[in-house]
């Protein structure tokens, strides 16, 4: 197994909340639906903005932006789909809301750093973990970006620094509250 150079690449990381409590408030096929409809919308998004889903885990979604092909603005890229999955989540409960009176949460947490491939597979990296830790910050329907994400997309971003991140006083975050269209 040959093992790739390191790369710059964004990681999106982004979880249902609320998913247990969903699956509680109705039938365990509608409840399946819907998590389908996460996925898939998800899914739509990362592509739309050039990034690649890496892999599901449970009722998460891992995305990279700059694996296989690094741009210039993948950092932005990989805000402007965290915005979008937001949204199309927003959209999502409009439609739960009308069927089942209940909806989703989305956290997310966009990290940019090092990863380390082997034969074309995401094995670890400073992304995914930050990524992954910037999720578990987040509130429910929260983006967070990291200092480095947040230096790589400049102006094209509108960020709220965020004081504490909790469990991880070291970590620099931002509130991700708006991306400028592509």
């Amino acid at each position: 197994m040959g093992v790739h150079p390191r790369r710059l690449v964004t990681t999106v990381f982004c979880d249902l909340s609320g998913s247990t409590s969903l699956a509680e408030k109705i039938d365990p096929e509608a409840a399946y639906s819907v998590i389908r409809s996460y996925f898939d919308q998800a899914r739509q998004a990362f592509e739309l903005h050039g990034g690649a889903v890496e892999k599901f885990i449970g009722d998460a979604v891992v995305a990279t932006f700059g694996l296989p092909e690094a741009h210039t603005d993948d950092a932005l890229r990989a805000c402007r789909a965290a915005l979008d999955v937001q949204e199309r989540v927003r959209r999502l409960n409009e439609e739960l809301g009308d069927r089942f009176a209940a909806g989703i949460a989305v956290r997310i947490g966009v990290g940019t750093g090092e990863v380390v491939g082997a034969d074309g597979v995401l094995v670890l990296g400073d992304a995914v973990s930050f990524a992954a830790r910037l999720e578990q910050a987040a509130s429910p329907g929260e983006v967070l970006i990291g200092e480095q994400t947040r230096g790589l997309a400049g102006d094209d971003v509108t960020v709220e620094p965020v004081e504490r991140v909790p469990g991880a006083d070291s970590l620099v975050a931002f509130r991700l509250v708006g991306a400028r269209a592509a």
